[in-house]
């Protein structure tokens, strides 16, 4: 069984993972985005 000192680590990790996973996510997304806007305007 997890200990509690490792449980608090792991949300510690999770809380500073989780935005960044999804900052990750949504570059590509934007990118896409632009890309389409783009090919409207040409």
């Amino acid at each position: 069984m997890a200990s509690h000192s490792s449980i608090s680590l792991n949300r510690n990790i999770l809380r500073l993972a989780v935005p960044n996973i999804i900052s990750n996510l949504t570059v590509p997304l934007l990118g896409m985005a632009d890309f389409a806007l783009m090919g409207h305007l040409k």
